[in-house]
């Protein structure tokens, strides 16, 4: 969660209802989730590392360490109280999972994180950067931050091609373009639920 979204996510009691609700009002997160592990599973190195983006409550990060036993993991969130709920369930893993209170929007959660760096995940919370510029802004430093031939994986509520919402939330074909115009190949989605959707890209090399 993002600076700019709504303020109930700086109250432990509201992100702690929103936290335990998130997968009844979207059930399609588990098939996303599991397709992510999926992809993150085809990388070459069994030692993987990877890094979350707005990693929330640490249940996207949970299912990753759950299923790739030799990874690491590192999770970003500006939300102190998603990030108290993450380390309930991360800090079993011990020295495998890290977690950083950062503004994304900033663009210093890059010197936070531990290289080489294999994988970036993020999960419906680039749409609260409050932008097209913020996310195209986050677009640039994954494609640095990331070794060549890393994978980049974006589950993102995505806006109609033609409709109206959160400054920050572009339609799919505008995500593709600008992941494709920053210099990543094989840009593509995976799954599609209505505005629900997988974005895979990966650097050259």
């Amino acid at each position: 969660m993002q600076a700019n979204t709504e303020h109930e996510f700086d109250d432990d009691a509201y992100v702690r209802q929103w936290a335990q609700s998130a997968d009844q009002r979207r059930p399609e997160r588990a098939p996303m989730f599991a397709r992510i592990v999926e992809l993150l599973k085809g990388l070459p190195d069994a030692g993987t590392h990877v890094v979350e983006l707005g990693c929330g409550p640490g249940t996207l990060g949970l299912a990753v360490l759950q299923a790739l036993p030799q990874a690491s993991y590192e999770g970003i969130d500006y939300s102190r109280p998603m990030l108290a709920l993450a380390h309930e369930r991360l800090d079993p893993f011990g020295s495998r999972a890290r977690l950083h209170q950062a503004d994304l929007r900033r663009g210093d959660w890059v010197s936070l994180i531990a290289r080489p760096l294999d994988a970036i995940i993020s999960n419906q919370a680039l749409h609260d950067l409050g932008s097209a510029e913020a996310v195209e802004a986050i677009y640039a430093q994954v494609f640095s931050a990331l070794r060549p031939g890393g994978l980049f994986i974006n589950a993102e509520l995505v806006a109609p091609m033609h409709g109206q919402g959160k400054p920050g939330k572009l339609p799919l074909e505008r995500h593709l373009q600008l992941l494709a115009e920053r210099g990543f190949a094989d840009v593509h989605t995976e799954l599609v639920f209505g505005e629900y959707a997988g974005i895979v890209a990966r650097t050259p090399g």
